[in-house]
């Protein structure tokens, strides 16, 4: 189909497959996690700029937007284990503001401020806001281990200055940090 992506599930056992209904409202899906039955897609809502997740059981076909309600959120990543799933957000509006401001100063010292980023930790069955930490810095990847009580995730400093190629192109930190149990 074009201009847009489909779920496509195919049964190994009898060789058949079938599109799902996902796609009659979603523009595009990027990235795919799973937990037995359940599926956690990144998609762009039809008409809109952001990327949230949905929720999809592969054995009824149905699904849900998952804590996916404001066409602001960017959703960077997303990683699923156990009865959790943990995912990373920026505000798209301020990301663009945050990049005009930068191209519009002309001085040589310009830094980029990244938006902050937002780490939150879910019950997948649930959709249960377990966790939550704001972090002035980008957050290219996150994880979380089995139990959902730790979570590691790849950031960037900005605190430096320097030019903005070396700010994109400055090696990654992974952090880890205890989430409280659940």
């Amino acid at each position: 189909s074009k201009g847009r992506s489909d779920l496509i599930q195919y049964d190994l056992g009898n060789k058949k497959s079938k599109v799902s209904k996902i796609g009659n409202e979603v523009d595009s899906i990027d990235t795919i996690q799973s937990i037995g039955n359940l599926l956690f897609l990144r998609v762009t809502k039809k008409n809109e700029h952001s990327m949230g997740l949905v929720k999809y059981d592969m054995d009824s076909d149905k699904y849900e937007f998952f804590n996916y309600d404001n066409a602001d959120d960017m959703l960077m990543d997303f990683d699923v284990k156990g009865d959790y799933l943990v995912s990373v957000k920026y505000s798209n509006k301020e990301m663009q503001n945050s990049l005009e401001e930068f191209n519009m100063n002309k001085s040589e010292d310009k830094v980029y401020n990244t938006p902050p980023h937002t780490i939150t930790v879910y019950n997948i069955y649930s959709g249960d806001k377990i966790y939550e930490k704001v972090i002035d810095e980008m957050v290219g990847a996150v994880t979380i281990n089995n139990k959902g009580n730790k979570i590691a995730y790849i950031h960037s400093n900005s605190s430096e200055h320097q030019e903005a190629i070396d700010y994109i192109m400055q090696a990654y930190q992974i952090s880890t940090e205890e989430v409280c149990s659940p």
